[in-house]
């Protein structure tokens, strides 16, 4: 008897199979049919009957396409016998016509494998590897329920396996990634670019206090923008926070949690979403109000450091205020001063110390203001100190910053000088003034540290009107030769 209803079992399913495979649309009603003879001949043959067609069948061979959700099962892989005669147990996982095998960590024998899903099992070695693999069995169905409709593959993995990002469901959320990745800069001591970042998130959490990736569209970032304008906020603003999203999504493409082809950012042209940019307003000054403030007589002694500190970064390529306040005597090496900017550090593979000449006013100022221990290891200036922790880096240096930009202010309303003076101003006013000295944009280039002309263009203002007079008169010469 049992012969012959394997004989008729194995007819029924070589003729579903090769019905199957040359119609794709069969339906499931013809599957369920499958299943039902299956059993039926799985209890009229012995209960060890399904654990022989479990080891045997290969596969490849079945196709479960008309599932929608992903399936589990296990394969017990004879391909590959080990030593001691057993063969691994895979945990197959089966989503939208693909399957993945996953490695139990379990062996078992042939005899094993038929025996394992016995009803009666005695042997103790064995309940305990059909456990195992029962557990295996529900942590994959949990994490399939808890990914839902953004299963994939990668994410069945990572939460399935507990990798770097456990909870992948969980990491859903934008602002969770936003908040591990503002954790990591303040672990890094970049403090102000923690700050921006969570400035950003705050921002983006008025407009959408729950925001999964999958919701960061274009359609999203449009009207995002938007938000962002009838609440006041500059283009720079809407520029530096959409920027900050576009990295969480960097981080989340890079996680595989967003997939490549959602993602929204790039060319307009191309139907995405185009960071706006802000066309600012050039805030070089022009050369007889740098005179006036090179030949300012200060009031007080601190009007007087905020002047020459000013003036370090005029005549030191533009050098920022948080690199001023950085250096060391050790950053002196004969006439020249060697650093690195703290601003990109972390972001160039090559890292090329700036190197800029002591000129006199440079060498005056170092020894008007510089710290009179002048060992190697000490700061020059004085305004930070080896015990100060990254917080209080950050707070000391834009402290000590807005006291130079309100004197400077100050200094500006005596001299007459109709604009801005900020430490910022000093940096543009470099660049400009060499620009209009016939100094070529590659060296400016070179100064400021940029790795590309296009970074150092946004900083050199527009030519003079005598300039171009000048420009003008070369082509009405031509006129009247």
């Amino acid at each position: 008897m049992s012969q012959i209803c394997s004989f008729s079992l194995c007819f029924t399913l070589f003729y579903i199979y090769i019905v199957y495979q040359h119609n794709t649309n069969l339906t499931e009603n013809i599957f369920s049919q499958f299943c039902v003879i299956f059993n039926l001949f799985s209890y009229l043959c012995g209960a060890n009957f399904g654990a022989n067609f479990l080891c045997k069948i290969k596969v490849s061979e079945m196709d479960y396409s008309s599932f929608k959700a992903p399936t589990v099962n296990f394969l017990h892989d004879t391909r590959r016998a080990l030593k001691d005669g057993t063969c691994p147990v895979k945990l197959v996982v089966y989503f939208d016509r693909q399957k993945k095998r996953y490695d139990t960590k379990i062996t078992l024998s042939v005899e094993e494998w038929e025996k394992i899903n016995a009803p009666k099992l005695r042997d103790i070695t064995l309940k305990e590897k059909k456990t195992g693999l029962e557990s295996l069995k529900i942590k994959a169905a949990d994490s399939i329920k808890m990914l839902g409709e953004d299963f994939t593959f990668n994410t069945f993995e990572q939460l399935f396996f507990e990798k770097e990002i456990k909870k992948t469901a969980e990491k859903q959320s934008v602002y969770a990634i936003f908040e591990d990745y503002i954790e990591k800069l303040k672990k890094e001591k970049r403090i102000g670019t923690a700050g921006s970042y969570n400035d950003a998130m705050k921002s983006l959490r008025t407009f959408a206090p729950k925001l999964t990736f999958k919701e960061v569209t274009v359609p999203f970032l449009e009207t995002y923008e938007q938000f962002m304008i009838k609440n006041g906020r500059s283009v720079t603003t809407i520029g530096i926070y959409l920027r900050s999203l576009r990295t969480i999504i960097n981080i989340a493409r890079a996680e595989k949690i967003m997939p490549n082809e959602k993602y929204p950012f790039g060319m307009k042209s191309h139907k995405k979403y185009e960071i706006p940019r802000a066309n600012n307003i050039k805030k070089a000054l022009d050369e007889t109000a740098i005179t006036k403030i090179i030949n300012y007589d200060p009031l007080t002694e601190d009007e007087a450091k905020a002047r020459d500190l000013w003036l370090f970064s005029f005549f030191c390529n533009g050098m920022n205020m948080a690199d001023i306040f950085s250096l060391k005597y050790e950053n002196i090496n004969g006439e020249f001063i060697y650093f690195h900017r703290k601003k990109t550090i972390r972001t160039r593979k090559i890292q090329e110390p700036i190197e800029i000449f002591i000129s006199k006013p440079v060498a005056s100022i170092i020894e008007r203001w510089g710290n009179e221990a002048r060992r190697q290891k000490n700061y020059i200036f004085g305004v930070f100190n080896d015990t100060m922790t990254a917080e209080e880096i950050f707070l000391k240096t834009h402290h000590t910053i807005r006291s130079i930009n309100a004197y400077m202010k100050r200094i500006a309303l005596r001299l007459g000088i109709d604009a801005k003076i900020t430490t910022y101003v000093a940096r543009h006013s470099w660049a400009t003034t060499l620009l209009r000295k016939g100094i070529s944009t590659a060296y400016i280039s070179k100064g400021f540290g940029h790795a590309s002309f296009s970074t150092t263009e946004q900083y050199l203002g527009g030519f003079t009107q005598d300039q171009k007079k000048n420009a003008a008169n070369l082509l009405t010469n031509l006129a009247y030769k």
